[in-house]
């Protein structure tokens, strides 16, 4: 009897082992389906230094990643071959691993449960046609940076980091090329149905920047921001050694790209997908689970042996991608299964009462130097900072974002590390500028010198325009003695009548003078410079020479004649 009861609790305890959320960290070290603890990962990211932030970290990210990583074919991601995906999209608290797998290292093909992006669940079934319902989701569209006449073309293309199961409609009408980001109003947005489950699971519409991305259910929202962290550090630079491995980056607009680009032509500009500042939002919501860190360890244990940092270290992602002021801390122990850092819990900021001046356009009591969102009426939303003196938003410094905008609410926007964005507090105003009233200039009488054509006793060095009958005008601008010589215009006078001079205002405190009226025509052969003037005197000159010159002439042929008779004689 003692002895079956023996038995019976360790084949208790062994079930207990293989169905427990943390019973892979208990596999031997040698299974594929063995979870790294924190040394191991700590290792992997060993050659990384203290501090490293921004494109640092992800330039000193992409040489790990990229080592040692496997060269997947088309073969053993795609042309129905689903065996990597029935391994590490598995849903294993639902289907628990069998001991026959565990010792044997080969996982079951058929009938296996899911957790495709985009769902809750999925049995996969050979037989019942499951390309229907899920696709191979590439998470970084393939058309952004690394499209190729064979759509599955490693090594960007045949990612497993990137490559998910995913639900075929939220896949193909939903995500699409799309970028990824939070939808402004889903009421007007495409309710995307999953063809699974008949669910509303996601949301294709504008954002507040009328970008038009698709939002997932809130439970995907962090595994797919780590992997897009992951596809910008892995592919942070273009790679000419190895195959299709282009720049990609993460912004929060992203361009617009007409058809696909290859990976030859992000050598020199990076595709650009996003939205980012989501994206860093997500990787805080919905933080890193068991699921996702055994899914890591998958792909590295049996797949393309490199490992997703922002899974391991979710915090990185601020530091890579945000405005984290510090950087990494290789003391901080990653995340793993059964470990010691837990997802960080976060407060929603809690903030004074604004208080808004309609008069003075100004809103005070707010936190010193800190950054607050404006809510608009149409529900855009406008980015402030508070003066680190006073605390105060000056709303004229925002006016060509706020001129005739109501203001409705105000948002203190959280660090995104220990605090999310607060509660929003309703305001009302309207900020609009009362038209200046512009004193006209008082000037004295200009006084028109017909003699040499001038305009006298003007304000000196100053800006004046002429105004001729037929409606147009010239400026003209008086000396340091107050006089315009309009001789210097008579190109622009000629054939013209002159009926006005105006004194120009700055225009900030003063406006145009009254026009003083004048009634000055200008012949289209006016020329007071005498530019046209023939030289008579040199005519003269020229006249005379050429009488002189035509006696001579007269006079030697007349006694050449009268020689020549007397020689004749």
């Amino acid at each position: 009897m003692n002895i079956l009861l023996y038995v019976g609790a360790i084949g208790f305890l062994l079930t207990g082992l293989i169905n427990s959320k943390t019973s892979y960290a208990s596999i031997s070290p040698s299974s594929i389906f063995y979870d790294r603890n924190e040394e191991e990962v700590k290792n992997y990211y060993s050659s990384l230094t203290n501090g490293i932030k921004g494109d640092n970290l992800l330039s000193a990210l992409q040489p790990i990643l990229k080592n040692n990583q496997k060269s997947l074919s088309l073969k053993d991601v795609a042309s129905g071959n689903w065996n990597y995906f029935l391994l590490i999209d598995r849903d294993y608290d639902k289907d628990p691993l069998a001991e026959t797998e565990i010792s044997s290292g080969v996982w079951k093909s058929d009938n296996v449960v899911c957790r495709p992006l985009y769902e809750e669940s999925f049995t996969f079934v050979k037989s019942a046609s499951p390309g229907d319902k899920v696709n191979r989701e590439h998470v970084f569209p393939k058309s952004h940076g690394f499209q190729d006449s064979s759509s599955y073309a490693p090594f960007a293309g045949t990612d497993l980091q990137n490559l998910h199961m995913g639900e075929a409609a939220n896949n193909q009408q939903g995500h699409g090329d799309y970028p990824y980001g939070n939808v402004a109003n889903k009421d007007n947005a495409s309710k995307i149905k999953s063809v699974i489950s008949g669910n509303v699971t996601g949301y294709t519409g504008l954002n507040t920047s009328g970008i038009k991305v698709y939002e997932p259910m809130d439970r995907d929202k962090g595994d797919i921001a780590r992997s897009l962290f992951y596809m910008a550090a892995r592919y942070h630079t273009y790679d000419s050694t190895v195959s299709n491995s282009p720049a990609l980056k993460l912004v929060n607009s992203p361009k617009d790209i007409s058809g696909s680009v290859y990976a030859s032509e992000t050598q020199n500009n990076p595709c650009e997908y996003g939205i980012l500042s989501d994206l860093l939002k997500w990787n805080i919501e919905d933080p890193v689970d068991d699921y996702e860190i055994h899914r890591n360890n998958l792909v590295f244990n049996a797949c393309q042996y490199n490992r997703n940092p922002f899974i391991d270290y979710p915090s990185w992602a601020d530091i890579a991608f945000g405005n984290s002021s510090s950087g990494i801390d290789k003391s901080l122990a990653p995340r793993v299964i059964g470990g010691s850092e837990n997802p960080p819990v976060l407060v929603k900021e809690e903030t004074p009462t604004a208080v808004v001046d309609s008069e003075t356009f100004v809103i005070s009591n707010l936190i010193k130097s800190s950054d607050y969102y404006l809510v608009l009426s149409d529900g855009t939303k406008i980015k402030v900072k508070s003066s680190a003196e006073d605390g105060k938003v000056i709303l004229k410094d925002y006016r060509d974002s706020l001129l005739n905008k109501t203001i409705v609410g105000i948002i203190k926007i959280g660090d995104g590390i220990t605090t999310t964005d607060s509660d929003t507090q309703e305001i009302n105003i309207v900020y609009k500028e009362e038209p200046i009233e512009l004193e006209k200039e008082v000037i004295p009488a200009a006084i028109y010198n017909k003699t040499n054509n001038t305009f006298i006793n003007l304000v000196p060095s100053a800006k004046y325009i002429l105004k001729f009958s037929d409606g147009t005008t010239l400026e003209a601008n008086s000396d340091a003695s107050g006089v315009i010589s309009l001789n210097t215009y008579i190109s622009s006078l000629r054939g013209k009548t002159l009926v006005g001079l105006v004194k120009a205002g700055d225009l900030v405190s003063t406006a145009d003078s009254d026009v003083q009226i004048f009634d000055i025509t200008y012949p289209s052969d006016f020329d007071p410079n005498n530019e046209n003037k023939i030289d008579n005197t040199n005519l003269i000159l020229i006249s005379v020479s050429s009488a002189v010159f035509v006696c001579l002439v007269v006079g030697v042929i007349v006694t050449l004649v009268i020689r020549k008779k007397k020689i004749k004689k």
